[in-house]
């Protein structure tokens, strides 16, 4: 792997899927010049080995194309991510207007 990778592409926090989280701190982790175990970087990342191997698999053979997650199988989605990031973050960071908490017809 790359020594002395890093990543600044999007924000890194709640509002993200845990795969996305997920894939890049593998990535990171392996980028030095001393790669740790296999059993050892699950362990610490509360994941299977499989999904360290996983990962490391599609940065090798894509890089950091490899490192967006594959789409779903399934009927393609109605609504967009940024449609969905928007009701998420509104309804984490603000309260509706005479109400105490958020309900699906508030959301909508």
């Amino acid at each position: 792997m790359t020594s002395g990778l890093t990543w600044s592409g999007g924000r890194v926090g709640r509002h993200r899927p845990r795969p996305w989280l997920c894939g890049r701190r593998i990535v990171l982790a392996c980028a030095g010049p001393e790669v740790p175990p296999v059993v050892a970087l699950a362990r610490d990342l509360r994941v299977t080995a499989d999904i360290v191997r996983t990962w490391q698999r599609r940065f090798l053979a894509e890089r950091l194309d490899g490192l967006v997650d594959e789409p779903r199988p399934g009927r393609p989605p109605t609504i967009s991510v940024d449609q969905v990031e928007v009701v998420v973050v509104t309804t984490l960071e603000q309260l509706p207007k005479n109400a105490t908490h958020w309900s699906p017809t508030s959301m909508a």
